[in-house]
């Protein structure tokens, strides 16, 4: 059973309250771009990341090249295995 965008978004919180509103994220990915990267990591497509988290397709495509390069990732794969690695995956 998959998290609710209101339990992601719960979690998030809990975290920015437990560490005084610090990014708590690993190489500099942000908060945002935790959120797509979890979505990423369950296997959603653009479009369906977009609509979740009430984007457009541009922004999360920005997102995703974001994250791909921050995290030295080449691929949506990969992304979602660092993701797991580190924890990031609720």
């Amino acid at each position: 059973m998959q998290a609710s965008v209101e339990d992601r978004q719960m979690a998030l919180n809990v975290i920015d309250r437990t560490t005084g509103g610090a990014e708590p994220y690993p190489d500099g990915l942000t908060r945002r771009e935790v959120q797509v990267l979890r979505l990423v990591a369950g296997g959603k497509k653009n479009r369906e990341i977009a609509a979740e988290l009430a984007i457009s397709t541009n922004t999360v495509d920005r997102h995703v090249s974001s994250i791909l390069k921050k995290t030295g990732t080449a691929n949506r794969t990969e992304a979602a295995m660092y993701a797991a690695r580190r924890g990031l995956v609720l």
